[in-house]
Order: C-alpha cells, then sequence, then structure tokens
C-alpha cells in the first residue's frame, strides 16, 4: 500500500508540476486568485504555488523603477518562507527543506475582458501576463496536518482567493480558500 500511494503521490506531483507549466505557457489568469497544491507523504510535504503577479506587486510588466524592483524582492523573500504564509497544525514540528521561487511571464493577446476590470490600464501592460510560482519541501515531525492557516492574505492584500488541492492518502481534494475565511480544516493524514 505504501509503494503504491508513493507512486501515486510521485505521478500526482509531476501530473501538478505539468499544469503548473501549462498555466504557465498559457497565461490567462484571474487577478486576485492563486493556486496551491499540497502532496503529503509519510514525513514529507510538497507545496507548489502559482499566483498573478498583480497580486503580489501590484503590476505585471517587468520592473521599471527602484521602487518596482523592490517590490519584486520583498514578494520574492516572502515567498521563500512559505511558513510564514501558510501555517500548518500546532504540532506538526515541519521546517522548509527545499524553496525556490521564479517569476514567470508571457505575452500572449490579452482579452481585457477575461481579466481584473478594476485594474488600472497602466498596471498591466497590453498582453503581458506574469505570475510567481513557487515550489517548498518540507519535513514534519508529526505530518498529520489537520489545517493550514492563510497568513498569506494578511501578506499580499490585493489576493482574494486560494484553489488549493491536497494530495495524500486519502486522495485527492480540492477547497477553495477566500480572505477572511478561518484556517481550512484539512482532517489528519491517517
Amino acid at each position: 500500500m505504501r509503494l503504491q500511494l508513493a507512486i501515486w503521490i510521485g505521478v500526482s506531483c509531476v501530473a501538478v508540476a505539468a499544469h503548473a507549466a501549462e498555466r504557465r505557457e498559457l497565461g490567462p489568469h484571474e487577478h486576485g486568485h492563486g493556486r496551491l497544491d499540497i502532496a503529503i507523504e509519510g514525513n514529507s510535504v510538497a507545496m507548489e504555488l502559482e499566483a498573478p503577479g498583480m497580486d503580489l506587486v501590484g503590476f505585471e510588466h517587468p520592473a521599471e523603477t527602484a521602487a518596482q524592483e523592490t517590490a519584486f524582492a520583498d514578494a520574492q523573500r516572502a515567498l521563500l518562507q512559505p511558513l510564514d504564509l501558510f501555517r500548518v497544525s500546532d504540532g506538526a514540528g515541519c521546517m522548509v527543506t527545499a524553496a525556490t521561487v521564479e517569476i514567470v511571464s508571457d505575452d500572449h493577446d490579452h482579452d481585457a475582458e477575461a481579466d481584473d476590470t478594476a485594474a488600472a490600464p497602466d498596471d498591466h501592460a497590453e498582453g503581458m501576463h506574469s505570475a510567481f510560482h513557487a515550489s517548498y519541501t518540507l519535513k514534519c515531525d508529526h505530518p498529520e496536518l489537520s489545517e493550514i492557516g492563510f497568513t498569506w492574505f494578511d501578506r499580499f492584500p490585493k489576493s482574494q482567493a486560494m484553489a488549493v488541492t491536497i494530495i495524500d492518502d486519502r486522495g485527492q481534494r480540492g477547497f477553495e480558500v477566500k480572505r477572511g475565511d478561518p484556517p481550512l480544516a484539512i482532517g489528519g493524514t491517517s
């Protein structure tokens, strides 16, 4: 059973990475909405995050000013501390063993009606989409995560919701977490 779960989670992680790569190539996204994929196996927790640049730094074009460069650096620094953004269950004893952050952008044709119409025209260069992509690996003393708190929304005020997928020994489950929601109750992994 454990080997089957390991294979299934491994294949699922590859599928999650392929999905993230596909999303990076396609470009369209909805401002205010991010995605967090979590795979739990044994004491290991793998997390993949994708969020629009608009949500994290307030614009989607390459940094053009010192203030914009600082905004990018601040966002990257914050993203490298996942346990400050996603509070796992008390007593889980998790520590970050790997964290990577990249900014991906593309210049597909931009459909103004498909995006957040509240964005100022100069905040969103025509045809430009950028997103932050982060990957994390955690080791946890007790990975039976019962809840995850999203201090993410405190750090990134433009973010309004996050689609969360959790893959563990009980299968794959999806949730949507919105600003102001209580911690996401996911139950243990046993």
